[in-house]
């Protein structure tokens, strides 16, 4: 084959894939958006119960249309968000149905899922075998609360608790990803309610009570971050990023104190602020 032949052949590979790469208009393709099927699952800390206003879909969960998964969304770009946080729920609640207190049926969120979706948050734990109230009640809980109680749960009664949660959160990601084996899956943990270490004042509690409030939350997170380790999921802790924003960081709180405000967050639970933290921490770790 003379020079000449050499080179025209080569000239017309490069004008093949030159066409190859544009499309019929005369336009380089536009990438996908890998986020555009998004399903958000968890509890109320995903949920966001008493933060105005309540998603029209979402009143049996008390949802709100301002979210962090809904935010998520919104940072994204994603056209298809199936948001089924619903209050309340612990882990049981992604893989099987329920009635809601009046009779409504609302299905396992794990039914949100297809072989299409591309992308799953969820964020469980705190409700398996009542977590979060067993620390409400011997921690917080007025008369029943004391500091033995709130150190026992602590330091004794939630190991095995525990134990069970992260089998249970295990399980749970190893059936989303059986149903949705394309999707990029995010275990987030829970906003911290109190500082691991001092430095919070509140009114009827001791110290020694709110440091053992503390080790509870911080016992949760491990348990939470081993379940996604044993099921390969990634997991986002808010541990790091909650340092000055707890109950009692007034309007630094990313989180309600014992008293909370109208529309802005149930007791104990993820205010605006803190919504909008979780969102910019989950969308700054898919960007990586």
């Amino acid at each position: 084959m003379t020079r000449a032949r050499l080179v025209g052949v080569a000239l017309a590979a490069l004008a093949l894939l030159a066409t190859a790469a544009c499309s019929s208009d005369g336009q380089s393709p536009k990438p996908t958006n890998p986020f555009d099927s998004y399903v958000a699952m968890g509890d109320s800390s995903v949920a966001g119960p008493g933060i105005s206003p309540t998603s029209p879909l979402g009143e049996l969960c008390f949802r709100s249309a301002n979210n962090w998964p809904t935010l998520l969304a919104k940072e994204l770009g994603t056209k298809d968000l199936k948001d089924v946080s619903c209050s309340g729920s612990p882990s049981a609640d992604m893989l099987y149905p329920k009635v809601a207190s009046n009779g409504t049926p609302i299905a396992a969120q794990i039914d949100a899922l297809s072989a299409d979706t591309q992308l799953v948050t969820i964020s469980i734990g705190g409700n398996d075998e009542s977590t979060f109230t067993k620390m409400l009640v011997a921690c917080l809980g007025g008369a029943s609360a004391s500091d033995s109680e709130c150190a026992s749960l602590a330091d004794t009664k939630l190991k095995p608790i525990l134990a069970r949660t992260t089998d249970r959160i295990a399980t749970t990601l190893e059936h989303i990803h059986y149903k949705a084996p394309q999707a990029r899956i995010v275990m987030v943990g829970y906003l911290r309610l109190f500082p691991d270490a001092g430095g919070c004042a509140i009114p009827g509690l001791t110290d020694t009570r709110i440091e053992s409030a503390a080790a509870v939350w911080e016992a949760l997170d491990e348990a939470m971050r081993a379940g996604a380790e044993r099921s390969d999921v990634e997991y986002v802790s808010m541990a790091t990023a909650s340092d000055g924003h707890v109950s009692c960081d007034g309007d630094q709180a990313w989180v309600t104190g014992l008293k909370n405000v109208p529309g802005d967050g149930a007791l104990l639970h993820p205010n605006s602020a803190g919504m909008r933290a979780v969102a910019k921490a989950v969308a700054d770790h898919l960007k990586r």
